[in-house]
């Protein structure tokens, strides 16, 4: 019996939460806590399910020892169902020729995309860091996002890229079938993309259940439970997770030259996928 991974990937703050999000209230057909996302081990899940397959825990190894041991790990994972995992690492080889997620034992993966403009503010506010920052890590080919958490709990470190390799590593360089999603889209018409993301991972729904899961998934309800409740997976230093959530959050907050020049730094991608700096255009 073969692993059946189905890869949830994006760059960071692109909506990758939103889709696990998403992808939970539709296999569970009922309103699900943002604490309680079972779909799509990440953070501290990931690192359990590192530790639980590895021949060695992460906490004994080197950051490109556990990248070589990934591969293996995931080709020797059996279920009965879809496993979830949610991907901020630009997709590669390891050094020595794998890649990082066995081919063969991947499903599927749906990549969600964002505006690069909104993405910019979406991440200075998570990392609480200035907008011109958070531009210089989506500009650094080895943008790394480190390890964190104690040595024995921390998770395991990712390796984003900049958004435009992110982009086209998944969309254009990966050998596996991959499902796009822009946020921009499931934003308009949640319905439709909700329907076209169940079918990519394999979740058969009604259209009732993919009704209920929109209404359920309002980002205005997913900002009130952090509100009350906090988020586990918001770090320390930052604010707020469920900052805005709408497109276009950018317009009026960024000097142009600046979102001139962050566009012409990622125009390939983001003509690849039809983004530009007029808003709605």
């Amino acid at each position: 019996m073969s692993a059946q991974l189905v890869l949830i990937a994006s760059y960071p703050k692109s909506g990758n939460t939103w889709v696990r999000l998403i992808l939970e209230t539709l296999r569970r057909d009922e309103t699900v806590s943002i604490n309680d996302i079972g779909i799509g081990a990440y953070g501290a899940q990931r690192r359990r399910l590192f530790d639980e397959f590895a021949p060695a825990e992460a906490s004994e190894l080197l950051p490109y020892e556990i990248e070589e041991i990934l591969p293996d790990i995931y080709a020797s994972m059996e279920s009965d169902s879809p496993i979830f995992l949610k991907v901020h690492d630009r997709m590669r080889k390891t050094p020595s020729g794998k890649w990082l997620f066995p081919p063969q034992c991947v499903k599927a993966v749906i990549y969600v995309a964002r505006h690069p403009l909104d993405v910019v503010m979406s991440y200075a506010n998570h990392r609480a860091i200035p907008a011109i920052e958070a531009a210089r890590l989506m500009g650094n080919e080895e943008h790394v996002i480190p390890s964190a958490g104690t040595s024995l709990q921390r998770s395991l470190e990712e390796r984003p890229g900049s958004w435009s390799s992110n982009v086209l590593s998944w969309i254009d360089g990966s050998p596996y079938e991959v499902t796009l999603v822009r946020y921009e889209d499931l934003y308009a018409d949640p319905a439709t993309e909700f329907a076209r993301i169940a079918r990519a991972a394999g979740i058969v729904v009604s259209e009732g259940i993919i009704n209920r899961a929109v209404e359920a998934t309002r980002f205005a309800r997913l900002q009130r439970e952090e509100r009350t409740n906090g988020f586990r997976e918001r770090p320390t230093y930052s604010p707020a997770f469920f900052r805005e959530g709408r497109p276009d959050s950018w317009i009026g907050k960024l000097e142009v030259e600046f979102c001139q020049e962050l566009m012409r730094t990622h125009s390939q991608a983001a003509e690849r996928l039809g983004y530009r700096l007029a808003a709605n255009s």
